[in-house]
């Protein structure tokens, strides 16, 4: 509600004392007071949640992350609870990795994601990345 506030100062030029009669008029009824709470305690009600709800994260936010781990030169492992990127930076990724997991944990489908992000890349000039065939 405050972004609009300030949104609406901007582009309709309000006056402070016009912000400050919408935004009590808006905080003094019942149902938008407990919505704002709502909104405010979002993050850590998130975090004390057990077990964490599977992050569902849009498919062009998905190729922002992508894109911007391709610039650093990592790959996207995945979200944490708050929709954050987890980025694996290449320098770490070709020392070593091992992926552990309980049967159906999703093992094989991140490193079928990871083999997916890196693909495309290809082999940059003058680097080769160790394949652990013995041909280290």
């Amino acid at each position: 509600m405050l972004v609009r506030l300030v949104r609406g100062r901007e582009r309709f030029h309000f006056t402070n004392r016009q912000i400050a009669e919408v935004a009590a008029t808006w905080l003094s009824r019942p149902g938008y007071r407990g919505s704002s709470i709502l909104i405010a305690t979002a993050r850590s009600r998130r975090e004390k949640r057990w077990p964490h709800p599977p992050m569902v994260v849009a498919r062009k936010r998905d190729e922002r992350f992508t894109a911007d781990a391709w610039k650093q030169d990592a790959v996207v492992l995945g979200y944490d609870i708050h929709g954050n990127p987890w980025y694996w930076p290449d320098r770490v990724r070709v020392m070593q990795g091992i992926v552990l997991g309980m049967t159906g944990s999703g093992k094989t489908t991140l490193l079928k994601n990871i083999i997916t992000q890196i693909w495309p890349r290809g082999r940059p000039s003058g680097r080769s990345t160790p394949v652990a065939n013995g041909d280290l």
